[in-house]
């Protein structure tokens, strides 16, 4: 049986690991890279993909263009997918990728179950954590708060309804439902509901209007010979900038690196004076081109 699991990134704990699949079989050593591609995808896109998309993936080709990173392993093979292709990929079939992985300090209560409740909870969080590798999100104490308090109300007509109140850093007008009329099997309906509530909250990281606007979002390519003390220099330097908010490296070899900065504003032409200082020459890229400056 062949099973998919996410590979951590050792030397750059900034990069997505959501593009990162790990395919462990006894026989996925002797895969070639096109069999892994096929198996891989359809992981990458229930991570990347907004969930309403997702059924049009099934009709995708195997973009094997897409992989940046191939390697057989004892267990398996891993495969490492270029955010950058990922996203153009999407792009031209009409959709929009989920940005960035969502980070969440998830915590849900349920009310009015009596005694019940707090176990009630306890297993909803539980769901969350076994969805998250699925899912593309990632959940801890130093995420944006994100809390779910689940209760039973009456309608209008005297049904019992199933709603959630979101507080935190999240409103409810992302959410499609937050009422919905309650069944039998109590426990499986608010797993139900609580997958709809944190997918719905999840493909919001897909509309640059709500998090990182498209304006703010800047694409270095460095073409330099690669030295890890320099590059992590580097990234925390730019860390440290008021105008820059993340950077999240891309694409790493020995002569090239690819980052995505995201900015506060939409203003980057202090770039080519900051790399000037490090003595590297940043030039902007015609439209239309990979990424948006060139650095060396």
């Amino acid at each position: 049986m062949l099973i998919c699991l996410l590979v951590p990134l050792q030397l750059f704990a900034a990069a997505d690991e959501r593009f990162l699949v790990s395919l462990q079989d006894e026989g996925a050593s002797e895969l070639t890279i096109r069999q892994a591609t096929k198996l891989a995808l359809p992981v990458l896109w229930a991570r990347v993909v907004p969930f309403d998309a997702l059924e049009k993936s099934k009709s995708w080709s195997v973009a094997t263009s897409l992989v940046l990173r191939f390697k057989p392993t004892s267990f398996g093979a891993n495969v490492e997918f270029n955010p950058n292709q990922v996203e153009k990929f999407l792009r031209k079939r009409g959709i929009k990728m989920i940005q960035e992985q969502p980070f969440w300090n998830l915590d849900i209560h349920v009310a009015g179950f009596a005694e019940q409740g707090d176990m009630l909870a306890k297993d909803l969080l539980n769901t969350a954590y076994e969805m998250s590798d699925t899912y593309g999100f990632s959940l801890g104490a130093n995420g944006r708060k994100l809390m779910l308090t689940f209760s039973p109300v009456a309608d209008i007509y005297g049904e019992l309804q199933l709603h959630v109140d979101v507080q935190g850093d999240f409103s409810a007008d992302l959410l499609q439902q937050t009422n919905i009329p309650m069944q039998g099997y109590t426990d499986y309906q608010l797993q139900t509901f609580l997958k709809q509530v944190l997918l719905n909250i999840r493909d919001a990281y897909q509309d640059d209007m709500k998090f990182d606007t498209a304006s703010n979002v800047v694409l270095l390519r460095i073409e330099a010979e690669y030295e890890l003390a320099s590059q992590v220099m580097l990234e925390q330097a730019l860390l440290k900038l008021a105008v820059v908010e993340s950077i999240v490296p891309t694409l790493l070899q020995k002569q090239r690196r690819e980052y995505r900065l995201v900015l506060r504003d939409g203003d980057d032409s202090w770039l080519p004076s900051w790399f000037a200082a490090y003595g590297m020459k940043a030039v902007k890229q015609p439209e239309g081109s990979l990424y948006d400056w060139l650095v060396e």
